[in-house]
């Protein structure tokens, strides 16, 4: 389900209305309506994520201790996006690694847990990642001053 304050493509010929704010996706999902939900806010759009297979959310926290521990970071702060997509490889591949890409997030990495690969974007450069590679499960992906095997981050 898309939640949207902008008119469809076929009105955007007047001036769209703006998207969610962060702050009124926030205030939105703080409401008894949307208790034990899960949605996202990308570009503006409020995305329904309850839909999401149970095991994206079951492997997120073993890789996310994983390169803690690696990069010795908090879990609240974003050194890496890692995106776990098992219904949603489509949209982590194009609208949310064109997010990131223009935010000037150096690395982005797509967990496609179905064909057991991760796909690394990496050097943003005018809105665009110049560097793209996909790694299976019987490779290692090099981050900071490690070696992480493939296989270990996906279930």
């Amino acid at each position: 389900m898309y939640a949207r304050r902008r008119p469809p493509a076929a009105h955007r010929n007047r001036q769209p209305a703006p998207g969610f704010t962060r702050e009124e996706f926030e205030q939105i999902l703080d409401t008894p309506a949307f208790s034990g939900q899960r949605f996202e806010l990308i570009d503006g759009d409020m995305i329904d994520k309850n839909g999401a297979k149970s095991s994206a959310c079951k492997l997120y926290p073993s890789a996310d201790r994983l390169l803690a521990e690696i990069s010795g970071l908090e879990r609240v702060q974003i050194k890496l996006p890692v995106e776990v997509a098992e219904t949603s490889l489509s949209r982590d591949t194009t609208i949310k690694r064109d997010l990131y890409a223009r935010a000037g997030v150096p690395e982005y990495w797509v967990l496609d847990l179905e064909s057991r690969r991760v796909v690394v974007h990496r050097a943003p450069d005018e809105g665009q990642y110049s560097q793209i590679s996909e790694l299976k499960d019987n490779e290692s992906l090099a981050f900071e001053s490690h070696s992480i095997p493939v296989a270990q981050l996906l279930p």
